[in-house]
């Protein structure tokens, strides 16, 4: 039987995080499919509710063991409900009930991205280390060879010498190097029989090689390096290495360290000096794109590394979708480029719904049910569809009014990225 709640008002906590929740400052207009699901679930079981910002504050235990943000909110029974993309932990499991999972989130990472520079050291990469020294070698081979020619044939060359002054030979490092240029000797048959064979298997062997130097150059110079990384494996090689840096919430950071070293079967003894703990999101986006003063500004100057942030798929599609490719690079979602898979559900206050007509299972299990209807006919998916189309008809708007191009338009989005990502009204401290 359906639970009429005549009307009641309830206390529901929420953060602005595009895809789930982007509520605007009147709360009138509910853009995250969140949002919509929420508005069904007030008409379906005839309630009413009244949003309560977090600023971005979800929920961890502080030192003197109490919970802030959303969870902090449900224990203290200041709010009935909160949504806004809540993960799944075991410590917030104990400490609060959850909703049905009406979604499955993968937690991955995003990393800034890194431009890539022409650098010298380009020129030798074509052939490896022991062929260039293989060279060396051949070029001292080379005049050890005409030193003992010239050594052995001394009379005979003296002789030639005196008789025909225009034909002297040149030494042998000098026509081998010549020809390695690819610059032709003129004098060729001016030459003994042992040096025109040496000269000529030079030759050969030359043109081999700088056609695959010439071909590999090209490629380098053509194709820009690849500094992006793609998958959890290699991020780990670099985190421990101290290549990367990671910054994170502390859930995040914690679910993080435990696959670090889930994987890695090691405690890296330094491995707390490439973590930068924060309270929110905005100030590990202010981190990422060194907006940042005071201590975090100088633990990026110290550190110039690259910086990683663990975060779910939607958000980074969202943030992606906003900054551009540029600013902002999120690996294809695979098994391999994949932390943890988050379930994302909504935490119930206990009190809210204890009285005495019904106990708290009653309207759980009723919520549960109408909340895996909306899962199971796939209107989650349809509400998620509809806020990315709503927001590239935004895009598009924007870029049409302002006569942008699409670089343009990632372009101006990047002078004010912040803010743009974390607007919420006229306010910009909304994250998640």
């Amino acid at each position: 039987m359906r639970i009429n709640l005549q009307q009641r008002k309830l206390r529901i906590g929420t953060n602005f995080n595009p895809p789930y929740s982007a509520v605007n400052l009147n709360h009138q207009i509910h853009n995250g499919f969140e949002d919509e699901m929420f508005v069904t679930l007030a008409k379906y079981f005839n309630f009413t509710f009244n949003l309560i910002d977090f600023n971005g504050h979800y929920g961890i235990v502080n030192d003197n063991g109490e919970w802030n943000g959303l969870i902090g909110g449900m224990i203290n029974d200041s709010i009935d409900l909160a949504y806004g993309g809540i993960v799944m932990t075991p410590e917030r499991y104990r400490m609060v009930d959850y909703l049905y999972p009406h979604w499955i989130d993968p937690l991955t990472f995003i990393t800034n991205t890194v431009k890539s520079e022409q650098k010298m050291n380009k020129l030798l990469r074509p052939l490896s280390m022991p062929i260039w020294i293989t060279l060396i070698m051949v070029f001292i081979l080379f005049f050890l060879f005409n030193f003992v020619h010239d050594a052995i044939m001394s009379p005979i060359i003296r002789y030639h010498n005196n008789n025909n002054r225009n034909n002297r030979e040149e030494h042998l490092v000098w026509i081998a190097l010549r020809e390695f240029f690819r610059q032709p000797y003129q004098w060729f048959n001016r030459l003994n029989l042992s040096k025109k064979i040496t000269i000529i298997c030079w030759t050969v062997a030359i043109l081999v090689l700088t056609s695959t130097y010439s071909g590999c150059l090209l490629s380098e110079l053509t194709i820009p390096d690849r500094n992006q990384i793609d998958n959890i494996w290699e991020l780990f090689k670099m985190f421990r290495s101290g290549q990367i840096i990671m910054v994170g919430s502390a859930v995040s950071m914690d679910i993080f360290k435990t696959k670090f070293i889930e994987n890695n079967n090691v405690i890296t003894k330094n491995l707390n000096n490439n973590m930068i703990i924060t309270k929110n999101r905005k100030e590990g986006l202010d981190f990422l794109f060194d907006k940042t003063n005071g201590k975090f500004n100088k633990r990026k100057r110290n550190h110039p590394q690259q910086i990683g942030m663990p975060m779910t798929k939607s958000s980074g599609d969202f943030l992606q979708f906003i900054l551009g490719k540029d600013l902002l690079y999120l690996p294809p979602i695979k098994i391999d480029s994949t932390i943890i898979s988050m379930l994302v559900a909504i935490p119930i206050n206990r009190k809210t719904f204890n009285n005495h007509h019904h106990h708290f299972s009653y309207y759980h299990e009723e919520f549960n049910r109408v909340l895996a209807q909306f899962v199971g006919c796939g209107l989650t998916k349809r509400w998620s569809d509809k806020f990315w189309h709503n927001e590239q008809l935004n895009k598009a708007y924007q870029m049409e009014k302002s006569g942008l191009t699409s670089n343009n338009y990632y372009d101006d989005q990047s002078s004010t990225s912040i803010q743009k990502i974390q607007m919420h009204g006229k306010k910009c401290e909304k994250n998640s």
